[in-house]
């Protein structure tokens, strides 16, 4: 497989019950070639996409409940495919029980 670069730029918003980011995504490879008229794709060819995706995550009133969603598109590239996806999920947070911490002493030098 040819080097490859890649860039990634993520810009969003944060609050107590939301968190959302736009992401740029940016990816090239430093070497290969392009699959020839007649043949398959192989891991050495060149292959560079640019895509964009949405990233939201909201707490809920209820204490360790989450739910996200995302979803990205291809906007662009060469020798690969026009891909769109849309992803949602459910997180909850288990706690088996309540661990407390323990305080450390600092010694004293004298």
């Amino acid at each position: 497989m040819p080097d490859a670069s890649q860039w990634n730029l993520r810009a969003g918003y944060r609050s107590e019950t939301i968190i959302a980011e736009a992401i740029f995504n940016k990816w090239t490879t430093l070497g290969g070639f392009d699959i020839p008229r007649n043949g398959m794709p192989f891991v050495s060819n060149k292959m560079n996409a640019t895509s964009i995706g949405l990233n939201i995550k909201y707490e809920t009133p209820l204490d360790g409940l989450s739910v996200v969603a995302n979803g990205s598109t291809t906007l662009g590239g060469r020798n690969v495919g026009q891909a769109t996806g849309f992803n949602a999920g459910v997180f909850y947070i288990m706690d088996f029980g309540k661990k407390k911490k323990k305080e450390k002493r600092r010694k004293m030098r004298k």
